[in-house]
């Protein structure tokens, strides 16, 4: 009798029992560093000084201290999106709330998986979509009256 040929088993994907299980918080919250470009050493430099209000911009180069090594000198880094009060960073396949407080500058208070948050962003989408192809129920009553009325 022939032995069939073994296969690795499939490892299976995480399961979260709630939404607050892909959020991971940073408690006490991580500080917001700028990142420079030195040009005379081609190098990129992380500002270790907190970030004012006014400092943090749409589309500026941030970092925030590791969460996963936090013993080590290590950057997670990312950009900052926002419209001047309220900002996002974008951390590889996460987004970093960041909020503001005056005597510590800002700080990154959670991190969510892109694929959650973009999730529901569709989700909302399509509700909309779909609320707007079906239109109201008035919209409905007159579309079935007008076809009863053509088919006569």
């Amino acid at each position: 009798m022939a032995e069939e040929p073994k296969t690795a088993p499939v490892p299976k994907e995480p399961t979260f029992q709630s939404r607050e299980e892909m959020v991971l918080s940073l408690d006490p919250p991580y500080p917001v560093f700028a990142i420079k470009t030195d040009l005379e050493k081609a190098e990129e430099v992380i500002v270790q000084e907190p970030l004012k209000k006014h400092e943090l911009e749409s589309r500026m180069r941030v970092a925030i201290p590791s969460p996963f090594k936090p013993d080590e000198e290590r950057f997670l880094p990312g950009v900052a999106y926002g419209d001047g009060i309220q900002f996002v960073m974008e951390i590889g396949e996460s987004f970093g709330s960041l909020d503001f407080h005056e005597d510590y500058g800002w700080f990154c208070r959670a991190l969510v998986p892109k694929s959650h948050v973009m999730g529901r962003v569709v989700e909302d989408l399509l509700k909309k979509l779909k609320a707007k192809e079906e239109g109201s129920f008035t919209q409905r009553l007159v579309k079935k009256t007008a076809k009863g009325k053509s088919e006569e």
